[in-house]
């Protein structure tokens, strides 16, 4: 009865919104940064008005969605939302580590990172990892509200907010249509996600990119010096640490998932130095439109309710997101030696996957993958991973059905525009 009020809601307001725009030439609610500046607590505000440069990312970013002509008032007001309680828990952040400063001596020893792109099999491949509970991987739900530090195993609080999250998960995909949203990327509060999570505590954002309007916020971000990235990244090992400082955690290794075009991986090495990294592969000219068609999904959560969809600015903008990304990873590969010198017989710090074997053989890809990050392999994992495999068929909540055609996009111009990655890496093309 909440998720179909909320999408009542949402309609109505919008309808509200628009009448009075195209009537009266008024918009109601605007993103403000200054107002957003004005709603934060302590250190969270003082942060961002000495931090000019986050400050001019958060301009770029609410003018953006202000001129936006899909999104509606409240996609402006969730906006608005989202970017005040990221930049607050940054603040919050900052703040726990000073009070609380030999969090900074606790390790993350020998994490492994899903670093790849999009649409890969990568959350498939994070989840099944996370059914041995050997690793210590971030939730959904601790991502969005890391403080308090939540306790191992979970006591009635934590309970309480995974629960309460759990909610507003189920809101914004009833908003962007819940039956579509299970189909192309089902999660719960308690599933993990990407650093992505994180990184907006620094004002990086990657739905900006699916409107034609935000130009100034993608130019700022892809504007932004090698130095800001190293900040947002130590910034989020220090997200990693106060986690790891909750009772009954410590001892685990770290693993996370952070997909190239949301992140910058040789600043993520430079945080983590020990740190590998598993890159799954996959015929571009299959995933570029499986992620349009998710972020048209989660977009609708934002857009108002009309005929056009976004679907050929989010064709463009998202192909070369991805474009960009596939350079990023190629020139990675290209530049940082494939050591780890934290285990001499395990030399790879890169360990590459394939899309179809994962699909076809996750266990015997999983053996592979355990022996490259010397994790040794047990009969109770094997167990774990062959029940989840079992309970997670292919297409669980149906068919994920998209075409290029949609997008504006053909196969054979995504392979050209992806050839350096793909023979690199020696993809495939899908039949």
């Amino acid at each position: 009865m909440l998720k179909l009020l909320a999408y009542l809601c949402k309609r109505v307001i919008d309808f509200v919104g628009d009448f009075s725009q195209t009537i009266f030439g008024v918009q109601l609610f605007r993103l403000d940064s200054i107002s957003v500046v004005t709603s934060l607590n302590g250190r969270a505000r003082k942060e961002l008005e000495e931090n000019l440069d986050l400050l001019d990312g958060l301009k770029a970013y609410c003018e953006g969605y202000n001129n936006e002509k899909d999104i509606g008032v409240t996609g402006r007001y969730l906006m608005n939302n989202l970017a005040q309680q990221n930049l607050q828990v940054r603040g919050d952040v900052l703040q726990y580590i000073e009070e609380h400063p030999e969090v900074n001596d606790i390790p993350v020893q020998r994490p492994v990172f899903i670093v790849t792109l999009p649409r890969t099999g990568s959350t498939y491949l994070h989840c099944l990892l996370t059914t041995d509970k050997r690793w210590w991987v971030p939730e959904y739900w601790q991502m969005a509200e890391p403080l308090p530090v939540p306790d191992w195993p979970r006591n009635e609080q934590d309970r309480e907010r995974i629960n309460k999250f759990q909610t507003f998960i189920d809101i914004m995909n009833e908003l962007a249509g819940s039956d579509d949203v299970k189909k192309s990327h089902s999660v719960h509060s308690t599933d993990p996600e990407d650093l992505m999570m994180m990184l907006t505590r620094s004002m990086i954002y990657f739905i900006p990119f699916a409107y034609e309007s935000t130009t100034a916020y993608r130019n700022w971000l892809q504007t932004r010096p090698d130095g800001f990235w190293e900040h947002a990244y130590k910034l989020v090992r220090k997200e990693l640490q106060i986690a790891l400082s909750g009772k009954g955690v410590g001892g685990r290794r770290v693993l996370a998932m952070n997909h190239i075009c949301f992140s910058n991986p040789t600043a993520l090495l430079d945080a983590f130095p020990d740190a590998q990294m598993i890159h799954i592969h996959r015929d571009p000219a299959k995933l570029v439109p499986s992620f349009c068609s998710l972020c048209r999904t989660l977009n609708a959560t934002f857009r108002k309710a009309s005929d056009e969809d976004g679907s050929r600015v989010i064709g463009e903008q998202m192909t070369d997101l991805l474009e960009s990304s596939a350079i990023s990873l190629t020139q990675l590969r290209q530049t940082v030696p494939n050591i780890n010198i934290n285990i001499p017989s395990k030399p790879q710090k890169f360990i590459d996957v394939d899309y179809e074997r994962l699909l076809d053989d996750p266990i015997g890809v999983l053996k592979a993958v355990y022996e490259d990050i010397d994790m040794e392999w047990t009969d109770e994992c094997e167990a774990g991973f062959q029940k989840f495999v079992d309970e997670h068929p292919r297409n669980k909540f149906g068919s994920h059905v998209y075409t290029c055609q949609e997008f504006n996009l053909n196969e054979k111009d995504i392979r050209k525009r992806f050839a350096l990655y793909m023979d690199l890496f020696g993809v495939r093309p899908e039949t």
